[in-house]
């Protein structure tokens, strides 16, 4: 039994996209917290303050559920890379596996050396709300917001980020890999196929 925590993007709860997932995974026995993130806007989450509490937040479920020395596995969709990103700043948490899907995320930016053991990151070069929201950088060219979830990543060389395609035109601006219960079972049962029970 692996333990996830997972972590849902903006303008939602992740009832209809990123719980999907998490509900199968809890079906094949793993445990698995949801942070329950408050829902916020764009404009709330282009915010460093809010970025950052986010982080912080992510890193105290782990602490408070799984305790500092514990191998988690963090599921993020869209924004929640960023919270991700974010908790990776704070002392006492080191990811096991990182499974990132349609992250709203620069695709350049390096990642902390120290913060996990290896990433998934899953994109869909068709995603339509990553290729408007990757245009923000046009007036805030250091904003953390990208195309990671679009492109893959193309930052300074890593081998822990393995990039997996997921291409699909399904589904409210082709963004939700779970916008099907199928998809959330095939997806679960992927992930499962990756982490350390």
């Amino acid at each position: 039994m692996a333990k996830f925590v997972a972590v849902n993007g903006i303008k939602t709860t992740g009832e209809d996209s990123i719980d999907r997932l998490t509900c199968e995974l809890v079906k094949r026995g793993h445990e698995v917290v949801d942070l329950g993130l408050p829902v916020i806007g764009v404009i709330g989450a282009s915010r460093r303050s809010i970025q950052m509490r986010n982080g912080r937040l992510l890193r105290d479920a782990v602490v408070s559920n799984f305790g500092e020395a514990a191998r988690v596995n963090v599921i993020t969709h869209s924004n929640g890379a960023p919270t991700l990103f974010r908790s990776m700043w704070f002392a006492g948490v080191r990811y096991d596996n990182l499974f990132v899907f349609n992250a709203s995320f620069r695709s350049d930016w390096a990642w902390p050396a120290e913060g996990f053991r290896r990433m998934y990151n899953i994109y869909n070069p068709y995603d339509k709300a990553l290729k408007w929201g990757e245009r923000s950088r046009w007036l805030m060219p250091n904003h953390i917001f990208g195309s990671l979830g679009r492109t893959g990543y193309d930052g300074p060389p890593d081998r822990r980020i393995i990039c997996q395609s997921n291409a699909f035109r399904d589904g409210k601006n082709w963004h939700n890999p779970w916008h099907r219960w199928d998809l959330a079972e095939f997806w679960a049962e992927w992930i499962d196929e990756r982490v350390d029970s």
